[in-house]
């Protein structure tokens, strides 16, 4: 706004209508509502010799007004006005300072080239007058017009920390600069002859220490004594507002920290005779609060190489004992130290008191109070809350019991989860819906458990920690299969052909219930083994025991399907296949062959053809059934019988006694005769025109010889044996097959079968 002088014609001072607060050196720039006094110009800085609050005089320089060169005016009229170009008026007990970062704003319009929305910073000369600037410590900013209304100066920001105080000459050093680092919450360390400064900003740490740094046992203090205890952080601090004299800052609380002292109140007293600004002291005091509140004291007998560490710096420390992954810590003190070592000689060492703490500390942007303590003291979980075990796993295996019988044993196993605190588990299970056992409570996870029935098994598993508390149950639900559960197959077979055998081997067993009682089955096909199937093979020699590891057989081109079988007649889901050219040292030629399809003429006992191929019969006739309505399948009456035998319409003569080699070609598939067409979906989707195929089924190969001649009058033939395809010195032989299936449902299709005589080429 104007500012009116009185223009009493030539003289070196004017008389202002009001005290604008300016004071000598003060730049102003001057202008009238008629001509301005002589030499005065417009647009022209000049600077003021201040007589009074309302008589001034003008100076062409700031050195000419410091040194009271006045500049000589007469003349003029009309009214004529002062603006400074520098400095604002503000009210009094503004508590602005130096380098606080302000907004302004006005009840009418701001003096060019200010606005509303730009920071500025603020360089506080007076009580009553300030000036601004762009940027800190920058150049204060021309004014070039007064505004009007009523101007509003508004602080947004503050410096962090300011050193504004006075001391007397006569104290000691250590008490000054401790006196001056109460202004920004900072420590004076002694260490080593030197003197540490460390003020109250969060550095990073750089040295992690660990249990390999220590050279003895540590010792821990979780809490501060009552008598350092507080709170509540209250003092003084040294206000300009109150020309300069001690006034109370406002009062740093923490409810939380209240609530851990009972809800008592301990106040600290805290001075700041170096700090002159009430937010700051705030700022200082949440700091010193928020260091009392990390009461962790940690003195470590160190090796010498932690002389690197430097007091009032901040290192890690890793301690899985206490739930310490790389927690801070603040290093209070270093001492060197000598002890005694081995055979007395003298080892140095290093002495560390850290004291826990955390970046929060000094993030005043968090508020004047804490919510939560910002370096918890462990993170360490709450023993009051176990965490689940992992879902338990069951294992079975057989084992051999002192009276040599077989039984199944369990093996219970939980994930251990990642938990501080040693813990006990307890498993209880059921089988097959009977009460639950419970096995008492180990600290090993994995627990074994002897001689269980096969059958549906519920596992619960909880955790137990050493005050009792237990976690929630994990639950597994599954089926333990004991000696029910099929046998594995044989693995690493191989074949070779020695002298007209084949001599097949195989990896050992080692499931007991096919060592102990079970044996191996051997089949053969003359399909490649691509094609080969247990359904459409027939047996070939005797099983073997399940102790053994090989077997020797007649050497036949195809393959050779194994399976294992346990003591219960349970096999292997998969069966083992090994191919062969049957190719020898020794060549055959086919001599003579007999051949039953597709005619199969022979005599059937038991047996039946039916679509070209010979089956086994059903057991029941059909005079016996009283309803043909009844019927479900006339193929399947009463069931399928269990064996069934063809006789060979003819039979080989040679001859003569010669030796040949018998080998037998049969195409045969067992099936399910219940597996009906009418009960089946698409044509497309079906495995077999028969119905589904199985393996319960054999066709065994029976032969009896003679050496005399079969069409003679009283020839003389051996008993019947079962043929695997061996060698013979005989004239003539007569053949029989004998079909057996396993169940009534199960049936077998023998489409083609020719016997060859084979002798050497």
């Amino acid at each position: 706004m104007p500012y009116v002088t009185k223009n009493n014609g030539p003289t070196s001072y004017v008389n202002l209508g009001t005290d604008l607060g300016l004071e000598t050196g003060d730049k102003v720039r001057v202008a009238s509502t008629g001509d301005l006094p002589d030499p005065l110009l417009v647009d022209t800085d000049y600077y003021i010799i201040r007589s009074s609050g309302t008589k001034i005089a003008f100076a062409a320089s700031e050195a000419d007004a410091l040194n009271g060169a006045k500049i000589e005016i007469s003349g003029g009229s009309g009214a004529m006005t002062v603006m400074p170009r520098e400095v604002l008026l503000v009210t009094d007990k503004h508590a602005l300072r130096d380098g606080d970062v302000v907004k302004v704003s006005s009840t009418g319009d701001l003096p060019d080239p200010l606005d509303a929305v730009t920071d500025y910073y603020c360089s506080v000369l007076s009580n009553k007058r300030i000036k601004l600037s762009a940027t800190a410590n920058g150049s204060a900013i021309q004014l070039t017009s007064p505004g009007t209304g009523s101007l509003s100066i508004k602080r947004s920001g503050t410096r962090r920390y300011r050193l504004n105080g006075d001391f007397e000459s006569n104290l000691k050093p250590r008490e000054i600069i401790q006196n001056m680092l109460t202004c920004c919450a900072g420590d004076l360390i002694p260490s080593g002859g030197s003197w540490y400064i460390q003020p109250g900003v969060w550095e990073p740490p750089t040295i992690e220490l660990t249990a390999d740094d220590f050279r003895g046992p540590i010792k821990v203090s979780p809490r501060t004594t009552r008598r350092d205890l507080f709170n509540a952080v209250k003092g003084k601090y040294i206000s300009p507002d109150n020309d300069h004299q001690p006034a109370d800052y406002p009062v740093v609380r923490n409810a939380t920290y209240e609530a851990r002292d009972n809800g008592k109140v301990i106040y600290k007293d805290f001075d700041q005779n170096f700090t002159d600004c009430p937010c700051q002291g705030q700022r200082v005091a949440k700091i010193v609060l928020e260091k009392g509140a990390q009461q962790i004291t940690v003195n470590l007998p160190c090796k010498l190489r932690a002389m690197k560490v430097t007091p009032g710096k901040n290192v890690m420390l890793t301690l899985p004992r206490f739930g310490w992954d790389k927690k801070y810590f603040f290093v209070e003190k270093r001492t060197l130290v000598t002890e005694k070592g081995a055979n007395g000689v003298p080892v140095l060492g290093i002495d560390l008191v850290l004291r826990e703490t955390a970046p929060e500390i000094y993030d005043w942007n968090s508020g004047e109070e804490t919510i939560v303590d910002p370096a918890p003291d462990s993170n360490l979980p709450s023993p009051f809350d176990v965490p689940q075990p992992g879902i338990p796993s069951v294992t079975e295996e057989l084992y051999r019991s002192p009276g040599g019988g077989l039984k199944t044993r369990i093996t219970f196993e939980t994930a251990v989860t990642e938990w501080p605190y040693p813990l006990e588990y307890e498993y209880a299970f059921s089988i097959n819906g009977s009460s639950l056992k419970i096995i008492p409570k180990n600290k090993n996870p994995k627990v074994t458990v002897q001689d269980v029935d096969s059958g549906d098994i519920y596992v619960s598993v909880i955790a137990y920690n050493a005050l009792g508390v237990s976690s929630s149950n994990a639950e597994f639900i599954g089926k333990i299969y004991g000696l029910t559960a099929p046998p594995q197959p044989l693995s690493e077979v191989n074949l070779q052909k020695i002298g007209g055998l084949a001599y097949i081997t195989w990896k050992a067993l080692s499931e007991l219930d096919v060592v102990f009682g079970g044996r191996v089955l051997i089949r053969h096909s003359p399909k490649p083994l691509s094609e080969a199937l247990w359904e459409n093979s027939v047996s070939i020699g005797e099983p073997v025991a399940g102790t053994a590891g090989s077997v020797a057989l007649p050497l036949r081109a195809g393959t050779y399907l194994l399976k294992t079988e346990d003591s219960g007649g349970r096999r292997s889901t998969e069966t083992a296949k090994v191919e062969t050219d049957g190719a020898g040292l020794v060549a055959y030629s086919p001599l003579t062959y007999v051949q039953a399809h597709p005619a199969w003429s022979g005599e059937k006992d038991g047996t039946v053809l039916r679509n070209g191929s010979l089956r086994l019969s059903s057991q029941q006739l059909i005079s016996e059934v009283d309803l043909i309505s009844e019927i479900e399948s006339f193929n399947t009456l009463g069931g399928i019988r269990e064996t069934g035998k063809y006789r060979f319409a003819s039979g080989i003569d040679l001859g003569s006694v010669k030796p040949v080699r018998l080998r037998v070609e049969v195409d045969v598939t067992g099936y399910d005769e219940s597996n009906k067409i009418s009960k089946r979906g698409l044509i497309s989707t079906w495995p077999s025109i028969l119905g589904d195929m199985t393996g319960d089924v054999e066709c065994d190969l029976w032969i009896t010889t003679t050496n005399d001649d079969p069409n003679g009058g009283s020839p003389v033939w051996s008993d019947w044996k079962k043929e695997v395809g061996s060698e013979h010195n005989v004239r003539a032989f007569d053949f029989e097959l004998r079909l057996r299936s396993g169940d009534e449902n199960t049936n077998i299709a023998i489409n083609e079968c020719t016997i060859y005589a084979d002798e050497v080429s």
